[in-house]
């Protein structure tokens, strides 16, 4: 949860408090209760957040685990033995050669498809890869661990998806509590005004809503004080999250 947001939530249980410490005037009672429903949303999309960004990472791990082990388990011994059986000059072989190039971007989507490519050669010559010494499962590992890797992609995607969404639904309620203490406040203060003390005290609660600006929407991408980022690229890794091998 962005940190502007957390401080909006604070402020909001500070008014509620405020208010429920004391015999509620009915008049603002409606008020108080879409305040109150509206501070239960706020939780509700901090959850989310929260959860979703947690199992981001994690499938951020994952998947920086699954490519390196591709690329530098499966993928490059598969292109090694491969530019052995299929030399330089024989030109019937320069297509699978091609497809056995291991990719040299640190591109997710680029190692997949790369690995899909050796896949389909791999197939055709399969009994050949064998008799040089390649594994079987280290044959079979071409698919399944591409397949790996597209599905941590997906559900990164997924939980990216979920926690923005969140984040838009906090942003949406946090302006909709602060027009409603806004209202709270033109009902409250009058009756305060013969009690100096009470109205310095709510006066104080509630001068975060009557002063701060509207909430802005935020760059994807962009990372707050907390280090809370939303709208990070869904298949593209950072470059120090998957490199070439050397």
């Amino acid at each position: 949860m962005r940190k502007r947001h957390k401080q909006r939530l604070q402020m909001l249980r500070q008014v509620r408090s405020f208010l429920r410490g004391r015999p509620v005037d009915p008049r603002i009672e409606p008020t108080l209760v879409a305040l109150e429903a509206a501070i239960a949303q706020i939780e509700r999309h901090a959850e989310v957040q929260d959860a979703h960004a947690r199992l981001s990472r994690t499938r951020t791990a994952s998947a920086v685990e699954l490519a390196r082990g591709l690329r530098r388990h499966v993928m490059r011994p598969i292109a090694l033995v491969g530019g052995a059986l299929f030399p330089p000059g024989d030109a019937d072989a320069q297509a699978a050669r091609r497809a056995l190039t291991m990719p040299a971007t640190a591109d997710y989507e680029a190692l997949i498809v790369a690995a899909q490519g050796m896949a389909v050669v791999v197939r055709e010559h399969e009994a050949r890869f064998l008799a040089a010494g390649l594994p079987k499962q280290t044959l079979d590992r071409l698919r399944t661990d591409a397949e790996a890797l597209k599905q941590v992609l997906t559900t990164r995607g997924d939980d990216r998806g979920r926690r923005a969404a969140a984040v838009s639904g906090t942003r949406a309620e946090a302006k909709r509590s602060a027009q409603l203490v806004l209202l709270l406040h033109a009902l409250v203060e009058p009756t305060l005004r013969g009690d100096p003390a009470l109205l310095a005290e709510w006066n104080s609660v509630t001068r975060t809503a009557r002063s701060a600006p509207p909430l802005r929407d935020v760059v994807p991408g962009a990372t707050d004080v907390d280090g809370d980022t939303s709208g990070d690229a869904v298949n593209q890794p950072s470059v120090a999250e998957v490199r070439p091998a050397a």
